[in-house]
């Protein structure tokens, strides 16, 4: 995807904006493999931004996710699924609300 990126601008800074950590205010992980899948997710986020931005059209859809799943798809008809069992791990979820 960066280099798609770059073919489309040369001049681009791409590959220096991709994030090599994920930035820590709190811990996000609970693991070291869920470490790795978030800094994973991030950098695609950001290599989806910077390839839609460097678009000569601009996408009207402001999600960079959404752009290139349906241009994706509108090319090859091939579908993403977004859900299915087993995809990511259980969260544990404390639960909310007033103190009983």
């Amino acid at each position: 995807m960066i280099a798609a990126t770059a073919r489309i601008d040369p001049a681009t800074p791409a590959s220096d904006l991709v994030p090599r950590e994920v930035p820590q205010d709190h811990p996000k992980a609970r693991s070291e493999a869920r470490h790795r899948a978030l800094l994973r997710a991030l950098q695609l986020l950001v290599v989806l931004a910077l390839f839609a931005r460097a678009q000569v059209h601009p996408p009207d859809d402001p999600s960079a996710l959404r752009f290139w799943l349906v241009a994706r798809f509108r090319a090859s008809g091939q579908v993403a699924l977004l859900t299915r069992s087993g995809f990511s791990p259980a969260l544990e979820n404390q639960p909310r609300g007033p103190p009983v």
